[in-house]
């Protein structure tokens, strides 16, 4: 199992992959929503997704990724302050993390989505 990390800037990315990759967690990169749609598997454990990219923002992704794989939780970071409850009403059961934010922060969080019970598909 891996988390899906997206964020079109490339250093973001990075940085959030080492933090996980610290804690034991596998990733796989993408820089876009085409690029993370192709990465995207039955075998992902979470979507972590910036909101504001351009093309295809976190949002729409996300709901393209859980409209074929119910069963992945969606993590959402961007520096806008974004409100919880718009992104679940989008995507059900998502969360949120403010950038800039801790390793410590994000790997709870992350911790936090991939502990929680696994939504069952119709």
């Amino acid at each position: 199992m891996a988390i899906l990390v997206v964020d079109d800037e490339r250093l973001v990315c990075q940085v959030v992959k080492l933090a996980l990759a610290r804690h034991g967690l596998q990733t796989i990169e993408a820089h876009d929503g085409p690029s993370a749609l192709a990465a995207a598997s039955a075998n992902l454990s979470l979507l972590l997704t910036d909101i504001n990219m351009p093309g295809m923002n976190g949002i729409e992704l996300a709901s393209s990724i859980t409209a074929e794989f119910a069963h992945i939780p969606v993590l959402f970071m961007s520096c806008a302050v974004a409100s919880e409850k718009e992104l679940n009403a989008a995507v059900p059961g998502s969360r949120f993390i403010k950038k800039p934010f801790v390793s410590t922060m994000l790997v709870q969080a992350v911790k936090d989505m991939c502990a929680l019970p696994q939504k069952k598909v119709s």
